[in-house]
């Protein structure tokens, strides 16, 4: 197989090749990984190299039992070990860690016939939707290199995004696997909160983490978390079971009727092209028989978001304990970036009350969706409130830099966490990505669409989401909108040049 039919072809096609005899594991991992070592300097995507691994798993043989025989594939370095390889988490103070055993998800992408050929960029602790940690500098959009491919699964789109492989591994607390997807130009679903057998992921940030794979095509995507959801040692793509995903998306829905909503609470202003591709999306879906309706979620934002925010802090405080048990290195003396710090210091100051208010709140909006999706089963929106994103685009000022240096110096970073300086914050940093957390908090799933390239040719996104459990609704949906629009033309993989 030549890379001109390679970067064509989606995971589930690729596996068939392999089952038909037209590929082997070991040429498809030779094509993904000579991709990676032509543009990896480009992009900056894949920073830790995984082949001897793959030659390795390959040479004891490949399940072709699993949906994805032979198909290269990547992984998130953040939160997923994998034994002897390097697990950074985007941070300095990882940079030496090197686990000695596999998390069990590892054993299940194995027995999919998944081979992992590298690790990919993410933000320190995943905690930016932003994919430019200082331990490996950013990771550049291929659809314009002086652009970020957003995060924290920044890395993973980026090389999905380039063709160097169908799939890759992301996991997502607030937007992580949906707004690299949107800025790429992929398809990057949410799952319901449950709905992954292989991690333990529940206990991160409240509940809001799930996992997924980061695609280009949707039916990989749903065949990614039916395998994942499941104990099952085969897979058979051409009769899946009624109640699968892959199932699902090959069915069009019924009629539904959809809510539209363009604007997030006060002072946090959404873009025009933003607004202009979920418009765009409204339309498609008009087109297909739906009633769409623009009316606001039930969402009171401000509050929400403070509660979201303590969260952060609290378990970024909690990681970071981790991290100092896992590298012997004490907490006050762990190498962490500026803005890791001023959270970890910030953690301590959520306290039981700050807890149980924040529990409050998350219910408080769990109840509202849950009536909101009552009376519409689909909520569409922009995936975030920018259409692009630079790559120091959460780089603090000078002028930060100076004050969350001395407050740490001081011990004053608890002390400061007070309403009204979070409430600035949270319009500042969560007030660019108002929509993609509401189903972290509510356990729900979302996804964004491709679909809609702005005047200058970059990718945005649309965010559709749905009910806890409403999983098969959405890929429904997304099975629709694929087949009436193919997007996979216009990555840029398939143009002569990428903008520089």
């Amino acid at each position: 197989m030549h890379f001109d039919e390679y970067v064509r072809l989606d995971g589930l096609a690729l596996a068939e090749a392999v089952r038909r005899g037209e590929a082997t594991p070991a040429e498809l991992a030779a094509l993904a990984l000579d991709a990676i070592a032509r543009d990896n300097l480009r992009l900056n995507a894949v920073i830790s190299d995984l082949a001897t691994r793959a030659q390795a798993q390959i040479a004891r043989g490949v399940a072709l039992d699993g949906p994805f025989a032979g198909v290269p594939f990547l992984v998130k370095d953040l939160i997923t070990p994998m034994a002897g390889v390097p697990a950074t988490n985007g941070s300095r103070a990882c940079k030496d860690y090197v686990p000695v055993a596999d998390a069990p998800i590892v054993a299940r992408w194995e027995a999919a016939g998944l081979v992992p050929v590298g690790k990919t960029n993410a933000p320190e602790f995943g905690l930016l939707p932003v994919t430019s940690p200082e331990l490996f500098g950013p990771t550049r959009n291929p659809w314009r290199l002086t652009l970020n491919s957003g995060g924290s699964s920044g890395g993973s789109a980026a090389a999905v995004a380039s063709g160097w492989v169908p799939l890759a591994y992301g996991n997502d607390g607030g937007g992580s696997i949906r707004i690299p997807a949107s800025l790429c130009g992929l398809f990057g679903f949410k799952p319901s909160v449950g709905r992954n057998r292989w991690e333990a992921l529940e206990s991160i940030w409240n509940g809001a983490v799930c996992s997924a794979a980061l695609t280009r095509s949707v039916r990989d995507a749903a065949a990614y978390l039916d395998w994942i959801d499941s104990t099952a040692t085969r897979y058979d793509v051409t009769d899946p079971p009624p109640e699968s995903l892959l199932a699902a998306s090959r069915q069009a829905p019924r009629r539904l009727r959809i809510a539209l909503s363009l604007e997030a609470g006060e002072h946090m202003p959404v873009s025009e092209d933003a607004r202009a591709a979920a418009l765009a999306m409204a339309e498609r879906l008009r087109g297909l028989g739906h009633e769409v309706e623009e009316v606001a979620p039930p969402i009171d934002w401000l509050p929400l978001f403070r509660a979201f925010s303590a969260v952060v802090c609290a378990y970024t405080r909690e990681d970071a304990r981790r991290v100092a048990t896992l590298t012997g290195v004490p907490l006050e003396q762990l190498d962490l970036e500026l803005a890791t710090r001023y959270l970890v210091a910030s953690g301590t100051a959520i306290d039981d009350t700050r807890r149980a208010t924040a529990q409050a709140e998350w219910q408080k909006a769990r109840r509202a969706m849950a009536d909101f999706h009552a009376r519409y089963p689909v909520w569409l929106s922009p995936v975030a409130a920018f259409d692009r994103l630079a790559h120091d685009a959460y780089r603090l000022s000078p002028l930060e830099a100076i004050l969350a240096r001395l407050a740490l110096a001081f011990g004053l970073a608890p002390f400061l966490y007070r309403d009204a300086l979070v409430d600035h914050a949270v319009r500042r940093e969560l007030g660019r990505i108002p929509f993609t957390p509401i189903a972290n908090i509510t356990g729900a799933p979302s996804m964004s669409v491709p679909g809609y390239l702005t005047a200058e040719g970059l990718p945005v996104g649309a965010l559709l989401g749905a009910a806890p459990g409403q999983d098969a609704l959405l890929f429904s949906l997304a099975g629709e909108l694929e087949a009436a629009a193919p997007w996979q033309q216009d990555y840029p993989f398939l143009r002569v040049h990428v903008n520089d």
